[in-house]
């Protein structure tokens, strides 16, 4: 496997900033990654491929090492799985660990989220949507206390109707507990 930086100047961008781009080669297989990074024609080294002394050169050079150092070890990691791995795998599996929090599956619960929301922004909310959160809270703790995301379907939803009916609320007010979770669910 071999790893290259890419500096390419366009006719389309503006060449002040041009992206450095880390081309990624192995088995008769290419492809490029974006590295976060701007060169300008000034700054870009291009026989060593890195950038010239001066300004913010250390730090951007350290940020394209600790880059081709992440993807070497992705590499070696997924090549204990698959020999030749392909080269969809092998990207996702760098932006994996290049940005953990877009790829995180941890979701908090229904309830959870709804304090955790109401508590996050306080200060740019409505004492009303405040109230409805917890109100709404409350009777979906009462309803079913430990209820998940993927509970959230057409016989959750029956079964909420019918409990909200017992406990004397009109239909427009289930509808606006209904628009309140749709909102939340978003």
């Amino acid at each position: 496997m071999r790893v290259t930086r890419i500096v390419r100047p366009t006719k389309s961008l503006n060449n002040d900033s041009i992206p450095v781009n880390i081309r990624i080669a192995y088995a008769g297989t290419q492809f490029e990654l974006f590295s976060g990074e701007y060169a300008t024609a000034k700054n870009w080294d291009n026989k060593r491929r890195v950038f010239k002394q001066g300004g913010m050169a250390v730090y951007m050079n350290r940020q394209l090492d600790n880059l081709e150092n992440l993807i070497k070890e992705v590499w070696y990691e997924t090549i204990q799985e698959h020999p030749t791995p392909d080269p969809k795998e092998l990207k996702l599996a760098i932006d994996k660990r290049r940005f953990p929090d877009k790829h995180s599956t941890k979701y908090l619960p229904p309830l959870e989220f709804i304090f955790k929301f109401a508590d996050d922004h306080k200060s740019q909310l409505s004492e009303s949507f405040i109230r409805k959160a917890k109100s709404t809270s409350d009777h979906l703790k009462a309803y079913k206390p430990n209820v998940k995301w993927q509970d959230l379907r057409i016989d959750f939803w029956n079964g909420l109707t019918s409990y909200l009916y017992s406990k004397g609320m009109s239909p427009g007010g289930i509808e606006a507990y209904y628009k309140f979770i749709k909102s939340m669910c978003r």
